[in-house]
């Protein structure tokens, strides 16, 4: 007698997934990718501020007493852990676009979209930037979302560059990888 409900109440289950899954096909609407867009004035423009909370940790740098975690596509934060059990913010460089940092020499060296940027940490309480290195990343990896496969809008150069991408319902979206 129980098989009957059981199997009556599974068969309602995918029914109504099904459902949801057709309606959404049939609005046109995906979840997928929008890229996040800045004037290329602004997302070329880089500076050391005052500290800043973390939105969207990304990787890790460790020199000596302190770490650089990148905030992804928005910039570094400077963290001292020379007393590991209390880590104390220092500072965030605003790096728009960035996903990855290495340090050496007492330079640190960061992606800021298609550049390559560089600061002297010698001083962490006083960094400052000394070289921007034009051109070093192709501009393709700003045309699709990286590590992601699926749906995404397609990317629309006129309106700025890409600095980020965000998760959203799409209508009809014509790019997918």
């Amino acid at each position: 007698m129980k098989k009957p409900v059981v199997l009556f109440l599974l068969m309602a289950l995918i029914l109504s997934c099904t459902k949801r899954e057709t309606e959404a096909e049939d609005s046109g609407k995906v979840e997928g990718y929008r890229p996040v867009y800045m004037s290329p004035d602004k997302a070329l423009t880089v500076s050391v501020e005052g500290v800043e909370p973390l939105e969207d940790a990304g990787k890790i740098y460790w020199y000596y007493n302190y770490m650089f975690l990148t905030d992804k596509g928005k910039g570094v934060h400077v963290i001292d852990i020379s007393v590991p059990s209390n880590p104390a913010k220092v500072s965030f460089i605003r790096i728009p676009g960035v996903k990855d940092v290495a340090v050496k020499n007492n330079f640190l060296f960061a992606d800021n979209l298609t550049d390559m940027v560089v600061f002297n940490i010698t001083d962490v309480q006083n960094i400052t930037h000394v070289e921007r290195v034009k051109n070093v990343y192709p501009v393709d990896n700003q045309m699709y979302p990286a590590h992601v496969t699926g749906d995404f809008e397609c990317v629309d150069t006129t309106k700025g560059m890409v600095v980020g991408w965000e998760k959203a319902m799409l209508e009809d979206p014509k790019c997918r990888r």
